[in-house]
């Protein structure tokens, strides 16, 4: 396949989506770039090393603060001059930004992915979003039903590709639990649970936190950073839970991460249809997480455990829920089954390409 695929992305900071895209990067048959619209080689490089085996991959247009109605035209440019065939944006601005500059430099295909959809309950974000979409008229893919769903409810689209999430089952695999906390420094003979998130208040690393005081027992690790991080080293400070949270800031080898656990958690109190569930589940680990997007899509039913609101009280009665029940399949089954990387890539070369995957809902242009 011959097709030059551009992804455009707001920035390249760790994170799921950033994650997703580098995935279908590294494992596209077809000549592949990546356009982040913030920062500088670089500044991610340094900040993210991952991003060294992609550095021929990766351009970076150093988007200023704030609305840039030229940034269009200077992306036209460069998407002309590198030759993309295909333009798949990820997210708000590159919708924006990258549905004008394909448009202006001529190029037919032009999808969109839609990875959550809590930031539509924003009258103007949904306004901004819905006139993108006319406007540009992207092929339209949501990466979990409810997703799916909410688009439909809150922007008035139709017939939307639902391409859920995948994962790379052959990196995410069971590991040795001893083995994985020798390497993060995390303490033996203790019970472990994990969050990996974004340190952001949208993530509700601060429910778990609050919930795990009800677990004197139990050990938190939490993977990730973010703009919280110091007001939650002083929750834990004040929950007198310093000797038991272990916070590990960026974490290069999460598959370690989540070999290192009894169960991973995720409290948000929002989300589209998370990686980290996939990833931990991959490694055959049970989860908990709170009823927020798709994830009940992606939790397996025969081992996960919800918690049904983003409340404490909520994560609380799901952990003992967890901790109480029988377990009775194998979340790594569940993964492999119908959250495999190989099954993402298979249908988003299928859309690149000209072709419709071969899944029961459809495709529509906005």
């Amino acid at each position: 396949m011959s097709d030059h695929v551009v992804q455009i992305v707001q920035h390249l900071r760790p994170g799921g989506l950033e994650c997703l895209v580098l995935d279908l990067t590294r494992r596209s048959r077809s000549r592949s770039t990546i356009i982040s619209l913030e920062g500088t080689r670089e500044e991610a490089i340094n900040a993210w090393p991952r991003l060294r085996e992609f550095s021929d991959r990766i351009l970076f247009m150093e988007k200023p603060p704030g609305l840039v109605p030229r940034l269009a035209v200077s992306l036209a440019r460069t998407l002309t001059a590198i030759g993309a065939d295909v333009v798949h944006t990820h997210h708000v601005g590159p919708l924006i930004y990258g549905g004008a500059a394909a448009r202006l430099a001529g190029i037919a295909k032009l999808i969109h992915t839609e990875h959550d959809a809590w930031h539509l309950d924003a009258r103007r974000r949904r306004f901004i979003v819905r006139t993108a979409m006319r406007a540009f008229r992207h092929l339209l893919v949501a990466d979990a039903p409810n997703v799916a769903g909410q688009m439909n409810l809150h922007l008035g689209f139709e017939n939307i590709m639902v391409i859920p999430n995948g994962v790379d089952t052959n990196r995410f695999t069971p590991g040795n639990s001893r083995i994985a906390r020798a390497s993060l420094n995390l303490p033996l003979g203790v019970p472990m649970f994990g969050i990996a998130a974004r340190l952001e208040h949208v993530k509700g690393v601060d429910i778990l936190i609050d919930a795990m005081t009800e677990f004197p027992e139990l050990h938190l690790a939490i993977a990730g950073d973010g703009s919280e991080r110091e007001s939650l080293i002083r929750r834990v400070d004040a929950n007198g839970m310093a000797g038991r949270v272990h916070f590990l800031g960026r974490v290069d080898a999460m598959e370690d991460f989540y070999r290192a656990l009894d169960r991973f958690c995720l409290s948000s109190r929002a989300e589209g249809l998370p990686l980290s569930l996939l990833e931990a589940q991959a490694c055959g680990i049970p989860v908990i997480a709170t009823n927020v997007g798709g994830v009940l899509d992606a939790m397996d039913p025969g081992s996960g455990f919800v918690a049904a609101k983003a409340e404490p009280a909520a994560v609380v009665n799901a952990i003992y829920g967890s901790l109480a029940r029988i377990q009775v399949s194998n979340p790594r089954d569940f993964v492999m089954e119908h959250y495999s990387l190989d099954r993402m890539m298979i249908d988003y070369e299928e859309l690149w390409h000209g072709n419709t995957p071969n899944q029961s809902s459809d495709m529509a242009t906005a």
